[in-house]
């Protein structure tokens, strides 16, 4: 285990890196370093504006794949950002090349995901405190309009001949001072038809999944999509 120090953060990897290319990007004043999905993601900041970097090269401590496989992904993540654009999602604007992987830059969105695991773990977002437990005690009009925001981004996702793929409370991110709500974490999103080629493995979360993303060489299509979204309103 190697410790890195970032400007005003410090964080662990299971082995050392050269980050010399994202402080040419700002100063960096957060990290998310306890994803298992091989990305690390940090808070930049630049001339009083903020962006968010999400990045594929290292070796997170979390992750049990490959930097090579995780930079994969994260390449074909960016077509999925370049196509999928919409208001209610995170705004990508654009990717680097680095000398060990890749970096996605976003626009920073001042809310909080709703499954913050590196803060609460196992039942503790469901205490009173996390994001998520804040979210569900929101008056019922609020509620409706953050709903209506998932709608109309998962409506343009399916005209975009896309279907969601690992979306979950992960996925949300909620400012709790202006009431909006934004999308974020679309990586595995794939282009329609979509079929089922893991089985039990496929891409998602349990708590999210629907039976034909259990069953290899099910549909996964729009119908899946309702089942997600019933599960994630219950």
């Amino acid at each position: 285990m190697v410790k890195i120090s970032l400007d005003r953060v410090d964080f662990c990897l299971k082995e050392s890196h050269d980050f010399s290319w994202l402080k040419k990007l700002g100063t960096v004043f957060t990290v998310y370093d306890q994803q298992d999905s091989g990305n690390l993601l940090f808070g930049v900041e630049e001339n009083g504006t903020k962006y968010f970097v999400k990045y594929a090269g290292a070796q997170p401590l979390e992750y049990a794949g490959t930097s090579e496989d995780a930079v994969k992904r994260l390449v074909q993540a960016t077509e999925i950002y370049e196509t999928i654009q919409h208001e209610n999602l995170t705004k990508y604007l654009y990717s680097k090349p680095c000398p060990d992987g890749l970096a996605l830059i976003f626009e920073w969105f001042d809310g909080r995901c709703l499954h913050e695991h590196w803060n609460f773990a196992d039942c503790g977002k469901y205490q009173s405190g996390s994001p998520y437990k804040q979210y569900l005690d929101l008056p019922v009009d609020k509620k409706l309009l953050s709903v209506k925001t998932i709608f109309e981004f998962l409506e343009h996702v399916e005209q975009t001949g896309y279907v969601p793929v690992d979306f979950y409370d992960g996925s949300l991110m909620y400012d709790f001072e202006s009431g909006t709500t934004k999308i974020c974490d679309i990586d595995f999103f794939r282009k329609a038809p979509l079929v089922n080629d893991m089985g039990e493995d496929f891409w998602g979360s349990a708590r999210f999944k629907a039976p034909e993303e259990y069953m290899k060489g099910a549909a996964i299509s729009s119908a899946t999509t309702v089942f997600t979204l019933g599960a994630m309103l219950c």
